[in-house]
């Protein structure tokens, strides 16, 4: 797989259940977590968790190169 393919912008109609999937799918060692570019920054997501209306996870924000 290769990183850009982790850009969560590639997620076709998005809603709840194909974030999660997106994000959780990624959550292996061999992957590169998915990730939103803002700006300057990257924020990569893990961990992800559903609750009722939402998604819970962990993320971490780094300065682009």
């Amino acid at each position: 797989r290769h990183p850009e393919e982790s850009n969560m912008k590639y997620i076709s109609n998005p809603n709840l259940k194909k974030i999660y999937d997106f994000i959780r799918m990624l959550d292996a060692d061999d992957y590169p977590n998915a990730f939103i570019n803002f700006k300057e920054f990257k924020l990569l997501l893990n961990e992800a968790k559903t609750y009722k209306n939402g998604i819970n996870g962990k993320f971490r924000i780094i300065k682009k190169k």
